[in-house]
């Protein structure tokens, strides 16, 4: 997306800085946009699914809360060695690739790999 946005604002003759995903300091727009990258151009992952504790406030009943369980799909860990073929991986420090990956790994299998997109 970040790419055809600066190809359209140009041709409607509006060449402004595109604010692209790897310029926030926010390490889940990295790891997703990475996640992108390696499931379109080095592997296709098999989905599977973990129950996930949690509780809701009941809607009709302001103050009741209910303990529900969630599915969490989620992908095959994304190792380290995998994320090193991504062309992008070079503009990432070893340390800081380590721990996106470490916490990215950990968070699907609570969250769901879904809502971490989502997110």
């Amino acid at each position: 997306m970040e790419d055809s946005l600066s190809r359209d604002l140009k041709a409607v003759g509006r060449p402004v800085q595109v604010i692209r995903s790897s310029s926030s300091p926010n390490p889940l727009l990295h790891i997703i946009r990475e996640l992108r990258n390696l499931e379109i151009h080095l592997r296709s992952s098999q989905m599977s699914v973990s129950k996930t504790a949690a509780k809701y406030e009941d809607t009709e009943q302001t103050g009741i809360w209910r303990d529900i369980e969630l599915n969490a799909w989620w992908i095959d860990p994304i190792t380290e060695s995998e994320f090193a073929e991504l062309r992008n991986a070079r503009n990432y420090n070893p340390s800081d690739i380590t721990r996106m990956l470490d916490w990215f790994n950990d968070a699907q299998k609570v969250w769901g790999v879904d809502e971490l997109v989502r997110q």
